[in-house]
């Protein structure tokens, strides 16, 4: 057995490395990059871009993207329901400004912590820091909505909130263009947060799906239960 080794054989079990399995092996924990131009990169190279962040620093920008996202979620959402047949458009804005931030802190810590344990279900290995920066990263798109939200403010003013914005002609096209924007958002922040799953937990695109599946799951039982035991405490 010494002359094996001493000609480089060694036939004890060793564990497959992440290249083994096609991936890209993690970083030595002296060989750390910076994350680079992430806000740009995160369009074109959103796989490079996410591994050079897990590498460099997890929790960077993170905070400041999910504040932005919230805010961003919470206008699309009063559009979506024509919150203003109910509510003025000044007090839209200012839920939007105040929970907004709350609300995308809080989805940040609660999401990450569900993607963590659901993608280790499926074999992954990332920590919640780790899927934190994935979903954050991922919802660049969204904080991005934000410029398709302030021209539909400035050309439509309230209206924008109303369920009739007004015969103003071409109003009914420019509705049709930035929505589209909207939707054409929304899908590629569902394909970036896939890609950092994927880095972030070093398993496959289905997988990172089955993952991001398995939370939802999770999160829709909850509201279940939560709602129906509402619904017994009015009845009792």
């Amino acid at each position: 057995m010494s002359d094996e080794k001493a000609r480089g054989l060694d036939f004890t079990h060793k564990r497959l490395s992440p290249s083994d399995e096609g991936l890209p092996p993690p970083a030595a924990e002296g060989d750390r990059r910076s994350p680079g131009r992430p806000l740009a990169t995160i369009w074109t190279r959103p796989r490079e871009t996410i591994r050079r962040i897990l590498e460099s620093d997890p929790s960077y920008l993170v905070i400041p993207l999910s504040l932005a996202a919230g805010v961003a979620k919470v206008l699309d959402a009063a559009s979506w329901r024509h919150d203003g047949g109910r509510l003025q458009m000044p007090t839209i804005l200012a839920m939007a400004m105040i929970f907004g931030p709350l609300t995308g802190v809080f989805g940040l810590y609660l999401a990450g912590w569900l993607l963590s344990w659901s993608g280790r279900v499926l074999g992954g290995v990332a920590e919640p820091e780790a899927t934190r920066a994935a979903l954050a990263w991922s919802l660049v798109p969204t904080v991005a909505s934000l410029t398709v939200s302030a021209v539909q403010l400035a050309f439509l003013g309230d209206a924008m909130f109303r369920n009739s914005p007004g015969p103003a002609a071409g109003t009914g096209r420019f509705l049709l263009a930035t929505w589209a924007i909207h939707i054409f958002l929304g899908v590629w922040s569902l394909l970036l947060l896939l890609i950092g799953l994927s880095e972030a937990h070093r398993i496959s695109m289905a997988r990172a799906l089955g993952a991001f599946l398995l939370a939802g799951f999770v999160l829709l039982i909850a509201s279940i239960v939560v709602n129906f035991g509402f619904l017994l405490s009015r009845l009792v």
